[in-house]
C-alpha cells in the first residue's frame, strides 16, 4: 500500500515540477535566478522518477535487480544533496545581488556537495549509508544519519543567510524577500527531519513541488516588478531627454531675439544699445542656470526672467507696449522657460497689425490648480488653425509639450482675429514650492 501511496505522491509532484520547467523556459537564459531555478527542476525531476522507480523495485527480485536499486537510490541520495546545494546558491544570490560574491563563496559551499559525493561512490564497495538486501529492499546503513548533516549543513546556512538578512535590513522588499526565501525552506527541512525517524510514506517529493511552485511564483512576481521599474525609469529618461531637446530649441530661440533687439537698438539709439548689453549680460550671469535648468522652477523666478526681457522688448519698442503685471500668488513651481516665450509671443504677433499694445500677466489659483495668465489686446489669431513650424512659433507648441511632461500641466488658447490673446496655464497644486 505505502508502494502504491508513494508511487502517486511522487508522480503528482513530478508533474508539477515539468509544467514549473516548461514555464520557465520562456524566461531569459541571462536571468541567473531562473538558470539556478531550471537546475533545480531538473535535479527535482532526477529525484522524483529514481524515487518513484524504487519504490517499484521495492521487494521485487529479477535478474540485475540489486543493481538496479542501488543505482536509483544513489541518484535520490546525490539529487537530494545536490538541489540542497543549488538552493544555497539561489538563496545567496537572492539575497545579495552579487554575482562577484558568490564566487567567491563557491569553493566553501562545494566542499559537503564533494564530501557527499565521496561517501556515496565509497557506499557501493561499503555500505556504509544505505544497502539493498536479499530480497531487494533498501535499507539504512550505519552513517545514514551522519552523512545526511551535510544535506542539512546547506539548509541550516540557507536559513541563515535569510534570517540574518531579515533582521539586518531596514528595507522592506528586503525582508519580504528573506521571508519568502524562509518559508521556501521550512517545509522541505521539516519533512527531511521527520523522514530521519519515519520510514514509510515519503513526503520529500511535494515538498520540493510546493518550495519550487513557490519560489517559481515570487521570481516571476519579483521579474515583473523589476521590469515595471526598468520600464519607469526608461520612460522617466526618454521624458528628460525630450525636455533636453525642447529646451535646446527654446534657448537659443530666447537669446537670439534678445541679441535681435541689441542689434536694432545699436543702429536707432548706441548709447541705449550700450545699456542694454550691460543689462543683458549682467541678467545672463545671473540666472543662466535657471535658464539651462531641466527641472521646474519658482514662478516668481520666471517671472523675474520675463521682467528682464520685457524691459529689453520696450526698449526696441519705446512706448509701444505698456505691461500690467497683476500677481496675486507666486509660490508655485513651474519649467522653467514657460512664462518667457508667452510674453515674447504677444508681444511680437500683437504688434503685427497695431501700432500699440498691452500685455497682462496675471496669477490666482482655486482649490486645485495655480493658474498663469497672459493677455494682449493686439491682432489675435485663429487658435484652430495649426502652428506653423516656423523658428517663430516654437514658443507655444514647446511651452504646452513641457508643460504636460513636466508638471502635468495644461496650456488653453482664447484667440480670435483683431481682439487679442490670451493663453492660461492651469497648474495642479502639487507643484507648490518650498
Amino acid at each position: 500500500m505505502n508502494i502504491l501511496a508513494n508511487a502517486v505522491i511522487d508522480t503528482s509532484a513530478l508533474i508539477i515540477i515539468i509544467l514549473l520547467y516548461i514555464s520557465s523556459k520562456r524566461v531569459s537564459k541571462k536571468d541567473f535566478r531562473m538558470r539556478i531555478f531550471r537546475y533545480q527542476l531538473i535535479g527535482s525531476s532526477v529525484f522524483m522518477i529514481s524515487d518513484i522507480l524504487a519504490w517499484y523495485l521495492d521487494g521485487c527480485i529479477f535478474t540485475g535487480s540489486r543493481p538496479t536499486a542501488m543505482i536509483l537510490n544513489a541518484l535520490i541520495y546525490f539529487s537530494q544533496i545536490f538541489n540542497s546545494f543549488l538552493f544555497l546558491l539561489f538563496t545567496d544570490f537572492w539575497v545579495y545581488h552579487s554575482m562577484e560574491r558568490l564566487k567567491k563563496r563557491i569553493p566553501v559551499y562545494i566542499i559537503p556537495l564533494i564530501v557527499d559525493t565521496l561517501l556515496l561512490i565509497s557506499n557501493f564497495s561499503h555500505k556504509q549509508i544505505f544497502s539493498i538486501n536479499d530480497i531487494n529492499m533498501y535499507e539504512r546503513g550505519e552513517l545514514y544519519v551522519p552523512s545526511m548533516l551535510f544535506f542539512y549543513s546547506y539548509g541550516i546556512f540557507s536559513l541563515f543567510i535569510a534570517l540574518n538578512e531579515m533582521f539586518r535590513t531596514t528595507e522592506k522588499e528586503q525582508r519580504i524577500s528573506c521571508i519568502w526565501i524562509t518559508s521556501f525552506l521550512v517545509f522541505p527541512f521539516a519533512v527531511a527531519v521527520t523522514g530521519l525517524f519515519v520510514y514509510g510514506i515519503s513526503l520529500t517529493a511535494p515538498s520540493y513541488a510546493i518550495s519550487l511552485l513557490m519560489i517559481y511564483l515570487n521570481v516571476h512576481q519579483r521579474r515583473l516588478l523589476e521590469e515595471k521599474i526598468k520600464v519607469a525609469q526608461r520612460d522617466a529618461q526618454l521624458q528628460q531627454a525630450n525636455v533636453s531637446v525642447m529646451l535646446s530649441q527654446i534657448q537659443p530661440h530666447f537669446l537670439y531675439n534678445s541679441l535681435n533687439v541689441i542689434k536694432e537698438l545699436c543702429r536707432t539709439d548706441p548709447e541705449l544699445a550700450e545699456k542694454v548689453t550691460v543689462d543683458f549680460s549682467r541678467y545672463l550671469r545671473s540666472n543662466l542656470d535657471s535658464i539651462s535648468s531641466q527641472k521646474p522652477i519658482p514662478f516668481y523666478k520666471e517671472l523675474e526672467h520675463t521682467k528682464n526681457f520685457l524691459s529689453i522688448e520696450k526698449m526696441q519698442y519705446e512706448d509701444n507696449i505698456d505691461v500690467i503685471y497683476d500677481i496675486k500668488i507666486d509660490s508655485f513651481l513651474l519649467p522653467t522657460l514657460t512664462l518667457q516665450p508667452l510674453a515674447e509671443n504677444a508681444v511680437k504677433y500683437g504688434l503685427k497689425k497695431k501700432e500699440h499694445i498691452t500685455v497682462k500677466i496675471s496669477t490666482y489659483d482655486d482649490e486645485n490648480n495655480y493658474y498663469v495668465s497672459v493677455e494682449d489686446d493686439g491682432t489675435g489669431f485663429d487658435p484652430d488653425a495649426p502652428l506653423s513650424k516656423s523658428r517663430s512659433h516654437v514658443g507655444l507648441t514647446n511651452v504646452s509639450e513641457r508643460l504636460a511632461l513636466q508638471s502635468n500641466s495644461t496650456m488653453t488658447i482664447e484667440s480670435s482675429q483683431g481682439n487679442g490673446t490670451k493663453v492660461i496655464i492651469s497648474i495642479p497644486k502639487e507643484r507648490k514650492c518650498s
